[in-house]
């Protein structure tokens, strides 16, 4: 009986595809495993089996599939009906969303190798004359790439003779993967079974010890490590590292007194073997910790609103033991992976080897290691896997509870490529398809979670009011800048308010956090004469200084230029003092402090693997007096002498242009300001500003949360922006700027007789209207809570696929962004 195979192929393409499978794989083929499909007439793809069937209805010839890649299915039923929901509520395909769920060795980023069966007898074999000459090359070759092979062979229907010569036995195609996947090796160390002997070995140190004094040397080292690690086998460069001779270990191996033998490790760091139980709580912890599991036993998803400060961590440790001790597995998200090292050490002083780690710093390799632990048996699986945003996709067997630690943040929203997801919606959906549960952790709730825990009361509520140990809130003192630089007292970007409370906290042997959420030196270089600013050629932006590179650099696609001299225009002198990044504010504090040691945290200082642990660490240590950094110093960081956070430029991050600009600056500086007095001793925070007297700035430093959350959702409902209603953002490129504004004009057309006049915002130029050399309008749809949003959804990305056919716009690039 034939059987057909519906395959997942990684493309942004929306629908399935059915090929046939021969014999000779029919019984390798299950759900979720890869296959080696054909596409077209040149390519090749690894696709993913999402159904099997023994009938097709189409009157269309469908090609075999290639080979089965796997032993065992990829993936689990839950994460494709996980994919299928992203797709359909993000509005991609499932291609897409295919692409961001597996690591690069498991999907497209492959080439195949054709190889020549040399146990073929061809002379029987009728082959046309394009069969015969692919033949004959590979016979001289023996090994060729597809793409190599189609260098050689233009003809379109190359497949179709590599499919032809692979049924008749004569070659055979095999996936390669451009970064390969090795099992990491290691060379040990082992004593010959005939020195196991006590007086054997005794005798032979003696003899060593005359004749050869290194060798000696080197053997004795190896047996104290043995003894003191317990282990048979030693690490060839621990052993090396206590002895630095490589001659003396060959020595000892050509005499057969020592033996070597490769084994296969783990890329993964080593968590520690010896665990402690949880700390016992407080009685506010105790208390919110029951309340939560109240909340549970009716609703899946519980917001835990607890101040900075105040234990929350503790409380998912006891959570996580509850979940591990049932079989079950546990997901913890974070929104940076700058938290992770601080918090993998915390829980793996509970959890041990229980512990996993998942983020975009790890290599593929490393990321394949992971998802075969996560879906390994429950004997050596990891049952806690922390992790940033894509870790959501892992292929857990058995889960029981995430843990979306910093829920309010906006890195839990993916941007770009699609799916543009986002983690906390995301996670709501997964934890019903394994019947688990959901708690947000955060400081500062977003709006959405606290209309759903207060108003619609779809989730559940659980406060923290009181700090761990009692510790007061953080201390605010609101600077006006425009003040203090008409009486001149000011040096560079320091107030001498901040300036000396620098000091006065650095004389008390405490450390600084100041945070800037702009990197670079200044954020655009100037004529001083004619006014004229340095701006990028590709996007409608202007390119920001960073006089560590001694270059400029657009922040949207990373065009570089060299500093210029003088100005293009007019010849004028041109400066750098409009505004200022972290590295110019670490320059200048160095001017000022010039014994202090200063250290910076932004996407520039932390681009290696690794980076963001070893800063932290440092200033554990006390290594770092003054940490200077983007938002990445804002979250869940916990330092026990941190005694002031200053905030040079408040103002930027107030006047951006966007409808959640004051919820994001009230959570940035209430989260930051909770870095400054633990253990018992109250902070001080000072906020630089030229409005002291703005509603946003009294609503943070007088702690009134209520009041500003009460405040931001009536505007909300005002002017019908989320939670009230779900926003659709289609984004429109192109690089002619006529082609664009006559497309987004007769698009408004065609969506205002589909959702109505009132619905529709724009079309607009984007914030910044040209990137990479394409223009890029807005149209913003809002649907209302009440409606059917997928069913908006539905209609307006069908619709969208056939405008983009038509013949005037088939060049345009669009995408959607949900909320």
């Amino acid at each position: 009986m034939a059987v057909f195979v519906t395959v997942l192929l990684p493309l942004p393409v929306r629908r399935l595809f059915t090929y046939t499978v021969p014999n000779k794989w029919e019984n390798e083929t299950a759900l979720y495993k890869r296959v080696l499909v054909p596409f077209g007439h040149k390519k090749v793809y690894t696709g993913l089996i999402v159904g099997i069937s023994n009938s097709f209805s189409g009157n269309y010839k469908l090609k075999d599939i290639l080979s089965v890649q796997d032993q065992y299915p990829l993936i689990h039923k839950h994460q494709w009906t996980f994919w299928q929901w992203i797709s359909r509520y993000y509005l991609c395909s499932q291609g897409e969303v295919m692409r961001a769920a597996l690591p690069a060795p498991f999907k497209l980023e492959n080439s195949f190798r054709v190889l020549y069966n040399e146990n073929t007898d061809t002379q029987e074999i009728t082959l046309s004359k394009t069969e015969q000459n692919l033949i004959d090359l590979l016979k001289e070759k023996q090994v060729l790439t597809v793409q190599q092979l189609q260098k050689q062979f233009t003809t379109t229907t190359l497949y179709k003779t590599l499919e032809h010569l692979q049924q008749k036995g004569i070659l055979s195609i095999e996936e390669h993967i451009r970064e390969v996947y090795k099992a990491k090796k290691e060379n040990f160390v082992l004593l010959a079974e005939t020195y196991t002997d006590e007086q054997k070995l005794s005798d032979l140190l003696e003899i060593l010890d005359k004749k050869a004094p290194k060798q000696s040397e080197l053997l004795l080292r190896f047996l104290e490590l043995k003894a003191k690690q317990k282990e048979m086998a030693i690490r060839k460069t621990a052993l090396l590292k206590q002895v630095n001779s490589p001659s003396a270990l060959n020595g000892l191996l050509q005499k057969n007194i020592l033996t070597i033998e490769q084994r296969t490790m783990s890329r993964l760091q080593a968590i520690v073997d010896k665990t402690i139980p949880p700390q016992v709580l407080m009685p506010a912890q105790k208390k919110a910790l029951e309340d939560i599991r109240k909340q549970f036993q009716k609703l899946d998803t519980v917001l835990l609103h607890g101040v900075t400060s105040s234990g929350k961590t503790e409380i998912y440790i006891h959570l996580i033991e509850e979940q591990l001790a049932q079989g079950k597995q546990v997901l913890y998200l974070l929104p940076e992976i700058a938290l992770t090292g601080q918090i993998v050490y915390r829980l793996a002083r509970h959890f041990g080897k229980r512990v996993g780690v998942y983020h975009s710093k790890f290599s593929e390799s490393e990321k394949v290691e992971i998802w075969q632990k996560v879906k390994a048996d429950k004997e050596t699986r990891y049952d806690l896997i922390l992790g940033v945003r894509s870790a959501i996709f892992l292929p857990f067997n058995d889960l029981g509870l995430i843990i979306l630690d910093e829920e309010h943040e906006n890195t839990y929203q993916q941007q770009d490529p699609a799916p543009r997801y986002h983690s906390r919606v995301a996670a709501s959906m997964l934890i019903k398809l394994y019947s688990a549960k959901l708690l947000l952790g955060t400081a500062t709730p977003s709006l959405e979670s606290l209309h759903a825990a207060l108003v619609t009361k779809r989730i559940g509520y659980v406060s923290l009011t009181k700090r761990f140990k009692e510790t007061k809130l953080p201390k605010f003192e609101v600077v006006d800048i425009k003040k203090e630089r008409k009486k001149n007292k000011v040096d560079f970007s320091f107030s001498w308010i901040l300036r000396d409370a620098i000091q006065e906290t650095l004389d008390a042997g405490e450390q600084v956090i100041l945070f800037q959420n702009r990197r670079g030196y200044a954020p655009y270089l100037q004529c001083k004469q004619c006014g004229w600013i340095a701006r990028c050629e590709h996007c409608d932006v202007s390119l920001t200084y960073h006089k560590y590179h001694n270059k400029l650099i657009c922040h949207y696609c990373d065009a570089q230029k060299q500093v210029p001299d003088i100005c293009p225009e007019c010849g004028g002198k041109v400066n750098f003092n409009a505004g200022f990044g972290t590295e110019k504010l670490q320059e200048e504090a160095q001017k000022l402090f010039p014994e202090a040691r200063i250290a910076r945290m932004d996407l520039d200082t932390m681009r290696r693997k690794h980076e963001h642990e070893k800063l932290i660490e440092r200033f554990e240590n006390h290594e770092v007096d003054i940490l200077i950094g983007t938002q990445m110093v804002a979250k869940g960081l916990d330092f026990k002498t941190v005694g002031l956070v200053g905030i040079p430029d408040i103002d930027a991050l107030i006047n951006f242009p966007d409808f959640r600009s004051f919820e994001r600056t009230f959570q940035l500086i209430t989260q930051v300001s909770g870095r400054a007095g633990r253990d018992g001793k109250q902070g001080r925070v000072i906020l630089q500003t030229t409005t002291p007297q703005h509603t946003l700035i009294r609503h943070i430093v007088s702690y009134n949360n209520k009041s500003f959350y009460e405040t931001q959702l009536s505007e909300r409902k005002v002017f019908l922006y989320p939670p009230y209603v779900t926003l659709l953002k289609i984004i429109l490129k192109h690089k002619n700027q006529a082609v664009l504004r006559d497309a987004s004009l007769t698009l408004k057309k065609a969506l205002v007789s589909m959702f109505g006049e009132k619905r529709l915002l724009g079309p607009v130029d984007a914030l910044v209207p040209r990137i990479k050399l394409y223009y890029l309008k807005e149209i913003t749809i809002k649907i209302e809570k009440e409606k059917s949003t997928q069913k908006a959804k539905d209609l307006l990305f069908d619709y969208l696929e056939e405008f983009m056919a038509m013949p005037a716009y088939k060049s345009l690039q669009w995408y959607i962004t949900v909320d």
